[in-house]
């Protein structure tokens, strides 16, 4: 795998990231904020294998929910109008 990194440096903080071009994932980071708290991640045990198929199939007795969209007969409450929002009452 090829892999390249970057370090980054803004108000005190230090940001070190390696990424991977051919997976299109972050394999490793560090973070260093102002106060000295460090944050690492590491992406490790990689298998490019394919998936196992029963990851997709649905379960057995598995009946879909009803969507219920609360937002489509709600007020309006805010009308943008010439560059101005406003609040509709």
């Amino acid at each position: 795998m090829t892999y390249y990194g970057n370090r980054l440096e803004f108000a005190g903080d230090v940001i070190e990231r390696w990424e991977s071009l051919e997976l299109g994932a972050t394999c490793r980071s560090r973070t260093t904020d102002s106060q000295g708290v460090k944050v690492e991640f590491t992406l490790s045990n990689i298998q490019r294998l394919e998936p196992d198929p029963a990851l997709f199939e649905i379960p057995p007795g598995y009946t879909p929910a009803k969507v219920v969209n609360r937002r489509k007969n709600a007020p309006r409450q805010w009308q943008f109008n010439q560059g101005q929002l406003n609040r509709v009452q």
